[in-house]
């Protein structure tokens, strides 16, 4: 079974980094929250999102907080994206149900694994 993720960063370029590093998975890309629980709705085989929390509209946190309240979205993995000054966003990301985090800027490697 093929692993599908969705990127949800309203930087342009975090998304096209990113797209360029797991380009061996089917990606959909998201700006923003708003328009990731859009794709989430239709989209029902989605397996992994890779969030960044500071975004316009719906923030990241606010994403989290949806997706614990739909059950039909528990089984999806989450991994925040963060910048290296944020360890209280990182921990409030973790409580809300991401299961890591990866800090920006990203490391190329790590994002692999």
């Amino acid at each position: 079974m093929e692993i599908k993720i969705l990127v949800v960063d309203d930087s342009k370029t975090d998304r096209i980094l990113i797209k360029s590093i797991l380009d061996d998975y089917p990606m959909l890309f998201a700006n923003d929250g708003i328009e990731a629980m859009d794709i989430l709705e239709r989209e029902p085989s989605i397996d992994l999102i890779i969030l960044d929390l500071n975004m316009p509209r719906m923030n990241g946190f606010e994403v989290l907080e949806a997706i614990q309240q739909n059950e039909n979205y528990k089984k999806i993995i989450t991994l925040i994206l963060t910048n290296y000054d944020e360890a209280e966003n990182e921990i409030r990301g973790l409580e809300l149900g991401a299961v890591d985090y990866i800090r920006k800027p990203l490391n190329l490697v790590l994002l692999l694994y």
